[in-house]
C-alpha cells in the first residue's frame, strides 16, 4: 500500500519545471532518531539532476506509516531556499520501533523515503564509523563524491574530463577504481547483527554525500 497524493500543478511553473529538466530526482530523506512520546522534525532536501539543483518554493506532501497499509498524513511543506523541507510531528501514540516516512513532491509525484527511529528513553545504541572501518577503504566514499557531483555514467565522467587516455583505457581505469558496492571486512555486518539482535539501535558515520 501507498500513500494517496494527488499531483498538482507547480507553485513556481517556469523555473520548476525548468530543474526537473535537468536530470533524474536525487531528493534525499533524512533519517531520524526519536524520543518515544516527543515531538521531532521530519526533513527531506529536494533536487534534480548530477549538480543537485535546489527545487525551491514547491509543495511536498510528507506520511508517516504507522501500521501496515496506514499512512498518517504530516501536511503539506514548501521546500525553503535549499530545497529543504522540515515538518514538525509527534510521536504521541507510537510505540518503539521503526517508521517508514515518505515526502512525496506535488508537482511530479517523484519522492523520497526517510526511516523515523522511536526510542524509549535511554535505549542504548552503537555507533559505527563506516568507510575504512566497516568497509575495508574510502574508495567508496571517493566514488559517491565523484559520481555525484560530474554525473551518473562512466561515460559523462569522460566527456567532463578531456582525458589523454582513448575511451577504452578511461573506462577500463575508472570501472576498476569506482565499484557500485563497497567491499566489508569479514565479519562486519555479523558484529552488527549482533547488536541489532540485542535491541541496540545501530548509528552509521559517513562522509559520502547524499
Amino acid at each position: 500500500c501507498e500513500p494517496a497524493a494527488m499531483e498538482s500543478s507547480w507553485e513556481n511553473s517556469l523555473r520548476s519545471r525548468g530543474i526537473t529538466l535537468l536530470g533524474e530526482p536525487v531528493h534525499v530523506g533524512v533519517d531520524v532518531i526519536a524520543a518515544l512520546g516527543e515531538q521531532t522534525l521530519l526533513e527531506a532536501k529536494f533536487a534534480y539532476g548530477p549538480t543537485s539543483t535546489d527545487l525551491q518554493g514547491e509543495r511536498v506532501a510528507v506520511f508517516v506509516e504507522t501500521g501496515e497499509c496506514e499512512w498518517q498524513s504530516v501536511g503539506e511543506h514548501l521546500t525553503d531556499s535549499d530545497g529543504r523541507i522540515h515538518a514538525e510531528f509527534d510521536t504521541v501514540g507510537l510505540a518503539a520501533g521503526s517508521y517508514r516516512v515518505r515526502f512525496i513532491v506535488l508537482g511530479d509525484l517523484s519522492e523520497t523515503d526517510a526511516q523515523l527511529h522511536v526510542l524509549r528513553e535511554s535505549a542504548p545504541i552503537v555507533i559505527f564509523d563506516l568507510d575504512g572501518t566497516l568497509t575495508t577503504s574510502d574508495v567508496e566514499l571517493v566514488d559517491g563524491i565523484v559520481l555525484h557531483h560530474v554525473g551518473a555514467t562512466s561515460d559523462e565522467i569522460y566527456d567532463l574530463a578531456g582525458s589523454p587516455l582513448t575511451r577504452a583505457q578511461w573506462l577500463g581505469a575508472l570501472d576498476t577504481m569506482l565499484e557500485e558496492d563497497a567491499e566489508t571486512y569479514e565479519g562486519a555486518a555479523d558484529l552488527v547483527r549482533y547488536y541489532v539482535q540485542l535491541g541496540v539501535q545501530p548509528i552509521y558515520v559517513t562522509g559520502r554525500p547524499y
